[in-house]
């Protein structure tokens, strides 16, 4: 059962052999009843199988409705985020407004005290 030859002639490749699995995997397989549908019918245990694969599919099926309107959740939600973010102040303002605040208040310490003098207090 190895893969034919590419050309026919003298000057032809040897066919490659199978694997040595592949026949035991085989032999085992008919042993057991699982011929690949050689008319053997159905494995005995098959119709229970296929039950409880069919309702895991269902709750697999309800599990990926869920993730759906989950998603759907978190794309609102990222939205409102992108809008909220995009009315932050920029990092110029930031940077300007807290220079000058310290500014002021330096100010306000150093010349503390010829303030309080000019003010009369």
């Amino acid at each position: 059962m190895g893969v034919p030859p590419r050309d026919v002639g003298p000057d032809a490749d040897p066919p490659i052999p199978d694997p040595p699995y592949i026949g035991t995997e085989l032999a085992a397989q008919r042993a057991i009843g699982r011929s690949g549908g050689d008319g053997g019918g159905d494995p005995p245990g098959l119709e229970p199988r296929v039950a409880k694969l069919e309702a895991h599919v269902e709750t697999l099926r309800a599990d990926v409705a869920a993730i759906r309107k989950d998603v759907g959740d978190i794309r609102v939600a990222f939205a409102t985020l992108t809008e909220r973010v995009a009315h932050l102040p920029g990092k110029g303002f930031v940077v300007t407004t807290t220079t000058t605040a310290i500014a002021i208040i330096s100010g306000l310490i150093i010349f503390g005290e010829k303030l309080k003098a000019l003010l009369g207090l």
